[in-house]
């Protein structure tokens, strides 16, 4: 919902990302949970005097299966959330995002100076 900062939605376009929101964490919850589990089994593997680069490699390509899902779902809800707005509303949100990324390309050029 933060990405639509500024954005004035009706009531119904809220409840309608609220429940597009509420249902992506639903349906990443788990995830979520086997990302963690993932993580865990990798600080596993470079636990004590011995780094089992092997088994790294595997929970690090595991993870990374599991991070495109994730990726994927993100994308599909974002998807969700644009086909709720107006023409006007996705003209606005191309704007906001045009001068959110002049700002940052300014900000990035005098931290050069």
């Amino acid at each position: 919902m933060m990405m639509f900062g500024g954005i004035n939605l009706t009531d119904d376009q809220k409840a309608k990302m609220k429940e597009i929101s509420q249902s992506f964490r639903g349906s990443t919850k788990s995830l979520h949970e086997q990302l963690r589990a993932k993580r865990q089994e990798l600080r596993q593997a470079s636990e004590g005097d011995t780094f089992n680069e092997a088994l790294a490699t595997q929970k690090l390509q595991e993870s990374a299966g599991l991070q495109a899902k994730l990726m994927g779902e993100q994308f599909r809800m974002r998807q969700q959330m644009l086909s709720v707005l107006t023409p006007e509303q996705k003209t606005q949100l191309e704007q906001k995002r045009a001068e959110f990324k002049a700002k940052r390309a300014n900000h990035g050029e005098r931290k050069v100076q």
